[in-house]
């Protein structure tokens, strides 16, 4: 051994290569690890995606409801209208039944 080994371990060549191995194992540890999660980021990705695809149904889905709320509130009134419009009918011929009813009663009498 030369003066700047000197102090080193007679074994100091196979504690390196342990080191170097340990080195390379967790150089493929990490690089699994990456692979795992780059594998995991993209599912992730899709499922993501999954989500953002079911808010927008989800909001157009919430944007057709509001439009038929407004058809069935227009629905609402229009047959509100149309009553209103059958009781004034049913007063009305109420009124000449009983004007016909008093004419023929007057007529007979």
């Amino acid at each position: 051994m030369s003066k700047a080994f000197a102090g080193l371990p007679p074994d100091w060549d196979q504690i390196l290569d342990d080191i170097q191995d340990r080195l390379a194992q967790t150089l493929r540890t990490v690089e699994a690890d990456l692979e795992a999660a780059a594998a995991t980021d993209d599912a992730g990705a899709e499922r993501a995606q999954e989500w953002v695809a079911a808010c927008e149904r989800l909001d157009r889905m919430l944007a057709r409801a509001g439009q038929v709320e407004g058809l069935v509130r227009q629905a609402d009134l229009a047959l509100e209208a149309a009553e209103v419009a059958l009781q004034a009918h049913a007063a009305a011929s109420d009124g000449v039944r009983r004007r016909l009813a008093a004419w023929a009663g007057g007529a007979i009498g």
